[in-house]
C-alpha cells in the first residue's frame, strides 16, 4: 500500500488555526493543505461567537432587572399598605422595619477610623519583625491587616530571570515577514493559472 504522507488526509502536527499559523511563520506552510487566512477567520469566528454571547448574557440580565423592577415596585406597594395599617391600628408589618444599610456602612467605617491607629501600630510592628528575619536576598513587598492577622507579603528575585515574553508585536513581525515571502510564491503560484482560465460563460464544471 502506498505510504500516505502528511496531510494527504490530515495533519499529523494538527490542523488548528493555531498550528497552521505557527507553520506558515516557521516557512512549513504548504497551500494544498494549510489555510493561511484560517487564523484570521478563527478569530473573526471566534470574536463574533463572544460578541453574541455577551448580547445574550445582557438580554438575560435585562430580563432579570425587570423582574426585580417590578418585585420591588410591588414591595413599595405592601410599604404603603402597611404604613397605612400601621396608622390605623398600631400593628407593625415586618416590611416596615428597614435595612439601614447606609446608617451600619457608615458605623462600620467610624469604627474602623477608630481603630485604624492600633492597627498601622501592629503592621509596622509585624514588619519590623519580618524585616529583621528576612535575609539580603528578599524584600518586603506590602503588608495589611484584618480583624484577626496581620499579612505581610515578601518577594525574593529569581536567580535565572527567564527571556522576554512574546509580545503581539513580535508575532505581528514574524507573521508580516512570512507574508512576503509568500506573496511572492503566490502571485508565481496564482498568475499562471489566472491565464489559463477559460473565458466567462465556459468554464467547466464546478470542482
Amino acid at each position: 500500500m502506498t505510504e500516505l504522507r502528511d496531510g494527504f488526509i490530515y495533519h499529523q502536527g494538527g490542523d488548528s488555526p493555531t498550528v497552521q499559523l505557527k507553520r506558515f511563520i516557521a516557512g512549513e506552510f504548504n497551500p494544498e493543505w494549510d489555510n493561511v487566512f484560517s487564523t484570521t477567520i478563527a478569530e473573526a469566528d471566534d470574536a463574533l461567537a463572544a460578541a453574541e454571547k455577551e448580547q445574550a448574557d445582557v438580554t438575560e440580565h435585562l430580563r432579570n432587572l425587570n423582574a426585580e423592577i417590578e418585585r420591588l415596585k410591588a414591595r413599595k406597594v405592601h410599604i404603603k399598605e402597611a404604613v397605612q395599617h400601621f396608622e390605623d391600628t398600631g400593628e407593625i408589618d415586618d416590611v416596615l422595619i428597614p435595612r439601614g444599610d447606609k446608617l451600619l456602612a457608615a458605623e462600620q467605617q467610624a469604627f474602623a477610623n477608630e481603630h485604624r491607629p492600633e492597627k498601622d501600630a501592629e503592621i509596622a510592628k509585624a514588619e519590623k519583625a519580618v524585616a529583621e528575619k528576612l535575609g539580603v536576598d528578599w524584600d518586603l513587598e506590602g503588608s495589611s491587616a484584618d480583624d484577626e492577622f496581620v499579612y505581610i507579603t515578601v518577594k525574593q528575585r529569581r536567580a535565572n530571570v527567564p527571556p522576554e515574553r512574546p509580545s503581539r508585536q513580535k508575532l505581528v513581525d514574524a507573521v508580516m515577514k512570512a507574508f512576503e515571502g509568500y506573496s511572492r510564491d503566490f502571485k508565481n503560484l496564482v498568475i499562471p493559472r489566472q491565464a489559463a482560465l477559460p473565458p466567462v460563460g465556459k468554464q467547466g464544471p464546478p470542482r
